[in-house]
């Protein structure tokens, strides 16, 4: 039943949007140059995936359903109250990818300082160490109930109109409802998957896939300590094909 706060519910969408898009573009604005034997340090790892995420977020289009109600204020409050779920889920997603994103670049900003541009040595130990630390203790931080009440204390000190903002547990169900978009050549980035062919390690990188393709190329033999899935490789000229096909595997911690 219409209640008269429609107008209300459309300037909310539109903050909420507008909290958004800003956050969409502090992420972009946390990228730094990475060197080849950097690359898969904790902190670049964590921004890449920040990056993709957002990526992915923002490919995700908004799909209205039709209502049917009593009238069309009745219709417009349904379908407003469904923008404010999906733009909420949307602020809520995007905010823990910032989060991350700002913690990771923190990082790489430390590490820099320490390193001076020079390569890392056992004088650098110590240091380095304490950057990564320090970043796995805000990864750790920024839990999904962190991340909910920061956007609510932010909206409580603007003195915004907050009946209609959904709960985490709702929040929660709308996203494991609207399943993200796959990309074709812009995979999701993991991790790497290594094999030993020839005696030299050959070092493969890990992307989202369909479950299915992984029996053809490697067969699961056990997890390592970080939980990642170890593969013996069944056929040398299947993973590469595969990688000239542009077709990409997936980590089983997903």
């Amino acid at each position: 039943m219409a209640d008269g706060f429609n107008q209300a519910r459309a300037m909310r969408v539109a903050e909420i949007i507008n909290d958004y898009r800003t956050l969409l573009l502090h992420i972009s604005q946390q990228q730094v140059e990475v060197s080849q034997e950097e690359y898969w340090e904790d902190g670049f790892v964590v921004l890449r995936e920040s990056l993709a995420s957002a990526q992915t977020l923002m490919s995700a289009n908004y799909q209205p359903c039709p209502v049917t109600g009593q009238g069309n204020a009745e219709t417009e409050k349904a379908e407003l109250q469904r923008v404010i779920l999906d733009s909420s889920a949307r602020r809520f997603q995007a905010h823990k990818i910032y989060l991350r994103a700002a913690a990771a670049r923190r990082w790489a900003m430390t590490r820099a300082g320490v390193l001076r541009g020079s390569p890392p040595t056992a004088q650098h130990s110590a240091a380095l160490k304490s950057a990564t630390a320090a970043l796995h203790q805000d990864l750790a931080r920024f839990t999904d109930q962190h991340v909910v009440a920061d956007l609510r204390a932010a909206d409580l000190r603007a003195g915004h109109w907050l009946d209609d903002d959904p709960s985490l547990e709702v929040i929660h169900r709308w996203v494991a409802d609207v399943p993200p978009p796959r990309f074709p050549g812009q995979p999701r980035i993991f991790g790497s998957f290594s094999v030993d062919h020839c005696t030299s390690p050959v070092e493969i990188t890990i992307r989202d896939c369909r479950l299915s393709d992984i029996p053809r190329l490697g067969k699961p033999l056990t997890k390592d300590t970080s939980n990642q899935e170890i593969f013996e490789l069944q056929n040398i000229q299947d993973l590469l094909n595969h990688e000239s096909s542009k077709r990409v595997l997936m980590t089983s911690q997903w």
